[in-house]
C-alpha cells in the first residue's frame, strides 16, 4: 500500500540519511572555505612519522610519560583544515621557489603537464661536458639550489658506492671540465619535476643518451 507503515518508515529513513549526507557536506565544504591552520616542525621529519603511525592507540612508555611535561603542545581548530610541515618538506618548498623557466621543447613522448628543468652538467655525444641550457637560464638561482641539497646527493652516492661499487666507480671517470662539475655527487645532472599541488605521475617514456648501465634515484 502506498501509505502503508512500512512505505513510510522507509521514507523516513532516506530522509534521514539525505540530511546526514548533507550535514557531512556542509562541514567539507566549511574546511576549505576558511582558513588554514598551518603548523611547521623543523625539527621532524614528517616521513618519520608516517612509518611509526599507527590507528590503534598505545599506552606511552613510563620513559616519554615523565617527559610529558616537555613537550610543546599545539591546539587545532576543528573547523580548519590542519597542514603540518616537516623538515622533509623543505626540498618542496625550494622546488616551488625556482624561478619559472620557458617551457622547452623535448623530443620523444609527452611526459605530463608539470613543469621539467634539468640542472647539472651533460655531454650526449661530446668530448666536453656542457652546463644544461635550463641552468644557465636559471642563473645563480639554480645553482644555488643544486649547492643547498649537497647533502641529498651525498647520501644517494654513499647509498650507490655501497650497494653498486663498479657502476659507482664508472660514473667517475667520465672527465669533468671546467665550468661544468659533478652538481648531484656521483651524477652530474637532476631533473626537477614541479606539478604544483597535485602532482602528475610521469607517463611512460624511455630515456636516451644516457649511460645504460647507470641507476637513477627518485625523490
Amino acid at each position: 500500500m502506498t501509505h502503508s507503515v512500512k512505505k513510510q518508515k522507509q521514507r523516513e529513513n532516506i530522509k534521514r540519511k539525505l540530511n546526514q549526507r548533507i550535514k557531512a557536506i556542509k562541514q567539507l565544504s566549511g574546511k576549505h572555505e576558511k582558513e588554514k591552520q598551518t603548523i611547521y616542525l623543523p625539527n621532524v621529519a614528517l616521513g618519520d612519522l608516517r612509518r611509526r603511525f599507527s590507528p590503534r592507540h598505545k599506552a606511552l612508555h613510563p620513559a616519554i610519560k615523565r617527559m610529558v611535561s616537555k613537550f610543546r603542545r599545539y591546539s587545532v581548530d576543528r573547523s580548519k583544515v590542519l597542514e603540518v610541515y616537516g623538515s622533509d618538506g623543505e626540498l618542496e618548498k625550494m622546488v616551488k621557489e625556482l624561478p619559472r623557466t620557458k617551457d622547452y621543447k623535448f623530443k620523444g613522448i609527452n611526459r605530463g603537464d608539470y613543469l621539467t628543468v634539468h640542472l647539472g652538467s651533460w655531454a650526449p655525444y661530446a668530448k666536453e661536458c656542457l652546463i644544461t641550457r635550463e641552468t644557465r637560464d636559471m642563473g645563480v638561482e639554480g645553482i644555488q639550489f643544486l649547492k643547498k641539497n649537497e647533502k641529498i646527493w651525498s647520501e644517494m652516492s654513499r647509498i650507490l658506492g655501497q650497494y653498486v661499487p663498479g657502476i659507482f666507480k664508472k660514473l667517475q671517470l667520465y672527465p669533468v671540465n671546467k665550468p661544468c662539475e659533478r652538481f648531484c655527487g656521483a651524477w652530474m645532472t637532476c631533473a626537477v619535476n614541479n606539478g604544483g599541488n597535485d602532482a602528475n605521475e610521469t607517463r611512460p617514456h624511455r630515456d636516451v643518451k644516457e649511460y645504460k648501465e647507470g641507476y637513477s634515484c627518485v625523490i
